[in-house]
């Protein structure tokens, strides 16, 4: 019955990798399993799509611990310039999707859709970026107050450094 059992559970597993559950499947059932922290995770920004002054990108967050974490939520952003000072960041949750608990498996991923606009509003100039272009993120997994740091190579973000943010999701989103 025990070899049956390690059978059943090995199909599953080849099921759950097949229907892309992947390396954020969930952690063994009743172990306590810790928040995500920024220091367990790497952090980068892809491009997913842009066009008539809207920008698109998946931010996407990598356990690189030895140990499964989970989270639920938003994450926090700040744009730094080249010096490392604040560049005007906003963001704004989008809540058009529902925010899901996720355990991420050691090598597993996570992802977030960012959006902002590239067109000049209210005061901006019209002329030249309308916002300091910034060189790095900090990102904040939710209820946390650390962050992990990634390079912004996707410019300006206009509207007063305005970012709507779906919640994170499993996975590292589309391709670009």
């Amino acid at each position: 019955m025990g070899h049956h059992r390690a059978a059943s559970a090995a199909g599953l597993a080849a099921l759950a990798l097949a229907c892309g559950a992947g390396p954020s499947a969930a952690a063994t059932p009743g172990t306590p399993v810790a928040r995500c922290a920024a220091k367990d995770l790497a952090a980068s920004v892809r491009a997913i799509d842009a066009g008539a002054g809207n920008r698109y990108a998946a931010l996407v967050l990598t356990n690189t611990s030895r140990t499964a974490c989970t989270t639920r939520g938003y994450v926090g952003l700040q744009l730094t310039g080249p010096d490392g000072a604040k560049v005007p960041t906003r963001v704004v949750r989008d809540t058009s999707q529902a925010a899901a608990d996720l355990t991420v498996a050691p090598g597993g991923r996570i992802w977030a859709r960012l959006h902002w606009g590239a067109v000049p509003s209210g005061s901006e100039p019209v002329t030249g970026p309308c916002e300091p272009t910034a060189r790095t993120v900090r990102v904040i997994p939710p209820d946390r107050h650390d962050a992990v740091t990634a390079p912004w190579t996707a410019g300006a973000v206009c509207a007063g450094g305005r970012i709507d943010g779906l919640p994170l999701a499993p996975g590292a989103g589309p391709s670009s």
